[in-house]
């Protein structure tokens, strides 16, 4: 492989007219060689620090337009599973001695074309005064354990360490669920970064923090959830992590809001609404573990909701698998459950639907208690976003499966299974345990058996929670 000598590249990064004939095919080579990108990135980062020490402007030079092609269109998160080109920091103090040392191709004329390459690029910094700082995409690089901002047209923005990315990688695949969100949160048209990763030791134990990042790295604020609660007359610690969170629109003040839902070790949950300072807004309070689903927009009524799932513990005896739909808008000030409550607080206007998920006959001839998974997005006939959840048991009794699916007004669309859990059913009907059809009766009873909540008694049609 042919590699552009290291004069070319300097001019490259600094946009110069004399590297524009040899572009594409220099962004073509860069898309394939490690090397010559890494080339690039010390460049970048060297005269970036380079402008900040002259005061031209302040922060990194973005690279050229499509330098870094695999970084561009997504103005989204994207994980890197294998590390791209790293980033090595140029210490301020003796810059151009590290920078000389580090480049293999300086030739005898090196430091006559890094002198000039100097001045096309101070040319350029004045002709261009202005940066965009605007986050357009952030990588997890679980591989390097950090997180990486990027700007338009690929430019590195920053990068932050994580401790053991790749663990919550693996946790956010497997849950179907994000630790970070890039968005707009005061509506100024900057983005901010939203991020539940732990930052230090003590973050890695307790898993309690929800940090905001600008487009300058620095921090904006940071969310520490919990605090010690009094529910049915026992003090529980402050014991909380952060489960889920989401961000959204949830006023009219064209700012957006975080929600975040944090469990103790057992019980109980609340789910905490910010501002887009970060100020406490209002929090649910519930008896019993809940996870969140990202919020979606419920079409009945246009109001956004978010679907959390999880157990109750009104009857600590007998937990019960249950599904709440809550009004973000409307979590304001501390209040809790009107059904799984106990705190001493006022019933939450936020809770619009609660639902109780039938412990299905399989389950109980098995002796499982049933789990349920966090909530997904589901497409239904006519573009219709209702949602689904599984229904699961412990790993040794796989035949405990379940999927409900939901419409949007949280009645329930059909009720599916997997193999097993037919191959379990006519096991136990073989044994008299169970009787009448698998697919025409079971499956129709499980989806019947479900009970929804109207603030006073259970009802066997879906209706709201009525306050």
């Amino acid at each position: 492989m042919e590699h552009p000598d290291e004069h070319t590249l300097e001019l490259f990064v600094l946009g110069a007219r004399e590297a524009e004939p040899s572009r594409k095919k220099i962004e073509a080579h860069l898309r394939h060689c490690a090397g010559c990108r890494e080339l690039v990135d010390r460049a970048s980062a060297f005269y970036a620090d380079l402008s900040a020490e002259t005061d031209l402007v302040g922060g990194e030079q973005p690279l050229p337009s499509s330098s870094l092609p695999v970084r561009r269109g997504v103005a989204a998160i994207f994980r890197s599973p294998l590390a791209e080109a790293p980033l090595w920091p140029v210490p301020r103090g003796g810059m151009l001695r590290r920078f000389g040392r580090t480049h293999p191709v300086m030739s005898a004329g090196g430091g006559l074309a890094l002198v000039s390459a100097l001045a096309i690029g101070v040319a350029t910094f004045v002709r261009h005064p202005a940066r965009d700082v605007n986050m357009t995409q952030v990588i997890e690089n679980s591989s390097e354990s950090r997180l990486e901002a990027y700007g338009p047209a690929g430019a590195r923005l920053w990068t932050m360490p994580v401790p053991h990315l790749a663990t919550y990688v693996a946790d956010e695949d497997a849950l179907h669920r994000s630790c970070v969100e890039i968005t707009d949160l005061e509506g100024d048209g900057l983005n901010d970064v939203v991020a539940n990763l732990p930052m230090t030791a003590e973050e890695v134990a307790c898993r309690n923090t929800v940090h905001v990042f600008g487009g300058d790295r620095r921090e904006k604020f940071a969310l520490r959830v919990g605090e010690a609660v009094t529910c049915r007359n026992r003090i529980y610690p402050d014991e909380f992590s952060v489960d889920a969170f989401c961000v959204g629109e949830f006023s009219s003040s064209g700012t957006k809001d975080i929600v975040v839902a944090a469990n103790d070790l057992h019980s109980p949950s609340i789910v905490y609404r910010y501002d887009a300072a970060g100020r406490k807004v209002g929090s649910y309070r519930h008896f019993g573990q809940i996870k969140m689903m990202t919020r979606y927009l419920l079409t009945v009524t246009g109001r956004p909701l978010i679907v959390l799932t999880g157990v109750s513990d009104r009857d600590e005896a007998e937990p019960e698998a249950v599904v709440v739909g809550l009004d973000p808008s409307a979590i304001t000030g501390d209040a809790e459950s009107s059904f799984s409550g106990g705190f001493h607080l006022p019933v939450s206007a936020a809770e619009v639907f609660y639902v109780r998920i039938p412990q299905s006959a399989i389950a109980k001839e098995l002796g499982e208690r049933v789990g349920l998974s966090v909530a997904r997005l589901a497409r239904l006939p006519g573009g219709v976003n209702g949602f689904s959840l599984n229904v699961t048991g412990s790993p040794r009794n796989p035949g405990l499966y379940l999927e409900y699916i939901f419409r949007p007004d949280f009645t329930i669309v059909e009720v599916k299974s997997a193999n097993p859990t037919k191959a379990v059913f006519d096991t136990l009907k073989l044994r008299g345990q169970l009787t009448g059809g698998f697919y025409d009766e079971y499956l129709r009873t499980v989806g019947g058996e479900i009970r929804y909540w109207d603030g006073a008694a259970w009802q066997a049609s879906a209706v709201p929670v009525r306050h």
